[in-house]
């Protein structure tokens, strides 16, 4: 800092280094600093992202995300996880920075999209030329709202927040439109807080850091036409106003502000030119730094490092321009390491012997070129044959049976399901047949003994059924001859009241009731059915009816008691309410005056007043002792 408080680098910005990309006359459309490697990451309008690496610019990788039409590449985003998000105008896509492909995603509704902002770890804000700002989850890789914009502004083409951690939930969300309106949204609902109107015409970029927002834009001039405005508009947001402008030399159109200075902006135009401008002193002037652009064409990018040390332009001719007001070289404070591919391991020799028959030839060095190789044969020079099918024995389809149309053979000749013969075959499915038919056991002559076996079993059945039904009648008549000699009993009355006593006997222990119906007993096992209900032989049965009745008695004991203190509390709350009666009547006789017209109690009444007016002059009259 200069004695006026002016900032002056220590070291004026100097360029460094000047590449030109391989595909020449491929505008550069979008450009960034690697936070976490010493990488710079650019995007062209052929739809190639390459990554260059360190200060001398050397390229890194180098892929094509989406040829076709609408391939420009809109926004280039490297991330913390050693992956590079890239944006097109319909599709994003994830890349390692080895420029593998990890996922792409796409939407009907995405149409004209421009730029992307990380909202908080994994979620992704995305706008463009339409009328809505897509919430995008890496996680889940799907859109998880869809907001509409229409009614406050026509487009969305610029998002930034106040807070530098990308990680972070709070903040203000700033989002910028082709009509030059930026509006200050809610980082979680995305509704609206306050409106800007910088300038008439489009809005070109702007910045945010601490409680300062700059712009740059366009204006519209009598005629329609559209003008580069030399103004950077400034504005507090804590009151939510502007602050004086700050007029420029060249034509604003690229802003960034510098970490470590709280209103140090780094202005540049598309001419190539760049300066810092202190806006807190507008009247000191500062230096400017011109890229040497050979061929006429815009500057199209202006990025800058995380640590402010350098700038690069990138051009509308495909050529990138370095600046840099530091020694270190390295694009970060604390960079991680970059991971580069092994080289080839080469023979210590320096060739590989003609018959070396295991050397692989992997190990050749083959530089890689958009040529055909020459070890790789045209299709008209090869021709691809088969093995022809073999035709199928009418003696297998003959045996063979169709079960849900499916043909089966029985496999004579044990083969696997992915085996077959060689061109001789049949030979050998003749000898195969030879020699099974000697080793196998013959099926006729052990069909017929199994014949033989079942006829001698049936005949020795028979005779058994024989003998049983004969010896069973025999059994019959010899009970019926003992019956015809058996003498009939002769029953008496005695024998008669004797029979009666025993069957009174056997009901005698049932105890004697009646169903609830009023209905008699009428068979023995009703009522013994019930005895064993009265009188329980089970013991568990018993126990567990004898733990019923005892809680139910518990239960009522319960009961019983807590009607007893119910009621006692309910008896202390009615004394209480008597006794405040009482005591309220007392106050109100207390308060009455009554008039006194017993004699005897009014003489009683006047010789105590006189008595205490005696009192009171004796204690007067006394005088103390000296």
């Amino acid at each position: 800092m200069d004695p006026d408080g002016s900032y002056q680098p220590i070291n004026d910005y100097v360029e460094i280094q000047t590449i030109y990309d391989s595909s020449f006359e491929c505008a550069i459309t979008t450009a960034s600093f690697d936070d976490t490697q010493e990488l710079f990451w650019t995007g062209n309008n052929e739809g190639r992202v390459t990554s260059y690496y360190s200060t001398g610019l050397s390229k890194y990788t180098s892929f094509v995300v989406k040829p076709g039409p609408n391939r420009d590449i809109k926004q280039v985003f490297p991330s913390v996880n050693n992956d590079i998000f890239v944006l097109t105008s319909d599709t994003l896509f994830n890349y390692s920075k080895f420029g593998v492909n990890n996922f792409r995603h796409s939407e009907v509704s995405f149409q004209n999209l421009q730029c992307l902002f990380l909202n908080q770890q994994q979620r992704f804000f995305m706008g463009g030329f339409c009328d809505f700002i897509y919430d995008f989850d890496i996680d889940r890789l799907r859109i998880l709202r869809q907001l509409s914009i229409s009614d406050e502004q026509s487009d969305c083409i610029l998002i930034k927040s106040t807070t530098p951690d990308h990680s972070s939930k709070n903040g203000i969300l700033f989002t910028g439109s082709s009509n030059g309106k930026i509006i200050l949204r809610d980082t979680f609902t995305l509704k609206s807080i306050h409106k800007f109107h910088p300038h008439s015409g489009s809005l070109s970029d702007f910045d945010i850091q601490g409680n300062n927002l700059v712009s740059c834009g366009f204006s519209q001039t009598r005629t329609g036409n559209l003008c580069v405005d030399r103004f950077v508009m400034i504005y507090d947001l804590r009151m939510m106003r502007a602050l004086n402008p700050v007029q420029m030399l060249i034509e604003p159109v690229f802003l960034h502000y510098i970490p470590g200075f709280s209103s140090l902006v780094s202005v540049a135009s598309q001419s190539g030119c760049f300066q810092l401008v202190d806006t807190s002193l507008m009247s000191t002037p500062s230096p400017f730094y011109q890229a040497q652009c050979l061929v006429p064409g815009l500057a199209t990018t202006f990025s800058k490092s995380s640590n402010s040390q350098f700038f690069a332009f990138g051009h509308s001719t495909g050529s990138i321009h370095l600046f840099s007001n530091s020694d270190s070289g390295f694009f970060n404070d604390f960079s991680n390491p970059t991971y580069f591919a092994d080289p080839p391991e080469l023979n210590p020799e320096g060739f590989i012997d003609i018959n070396h028959e295991m050397a692989p030839i992997s190990s050749v060095p083959v530089p890689v070129t958009s040529h055909m190789v020459a070890s790789k044969w045209h299709s008209k020079d090869t021709n691809s044959k088969y093995r022809p099918t073999p035709k199928i024995n009418a003696e297998l389809t003959d045996s063979a049976r169709v079960i849900h149309n499916i043909m089966s053979v029985p496999n004579k000749v044990d083969l696997k399901r992915n085996e077959i013969f060689n061109n001789d075959y049949e030979k050998m499915l003749g000898q195969m047949e030879e020699e099974s038919s000697k080793t196998c056991i013959n099926l006729d002559d052990l069909y017929k003994e199994v014949l033989e076996m079942c006829f001698i079993l049936e005949k020795i059945i028979s005779e058994l059924n024989n003998f049983i039904t004969n010896s069973y009648f025999k059994f019959l008549e010899m009970s019926e001859a003992n019956a015809e000699t058996a003498k009939p009993r002769q029953l008496g009355d005695d024998n008669v009241a004797k029979l009666v006593d025993e069957e009174k006997e056997k009901y005698r222990s049932i105890p004697k009731g009646k169903f609830k119906s009023g209905r008699v007993w009428k068979e023995a096992n009703h009522k013994f059915s019930d005895l064993v209900l009265q009188n329980s032989q089970r013991s568990s049965w018993k126990k567990k009816m004898d733990l019923k009745n005892h809680k139910k008695e518990l239960k009522s004991y319960e009961n019983r008691l807590k009607e007893e203190k119910k009621e006692k509390k309910l008896e202390l709350v009615r004394r209480q309410k008597i006794n405040e009666e009482r005591r309220k009547e007392n106050e109100r006789k207390a308060e009455i005056v009554q008039t006194v017209k017993n004699k005897a109690k009014l003489k009683r009444i006047k010789k105590k007043m006189l008595r205490k007016v005696a009192a009171a002059k004796k204690s007067k009259n006394k005088k103390p002792q000296n």
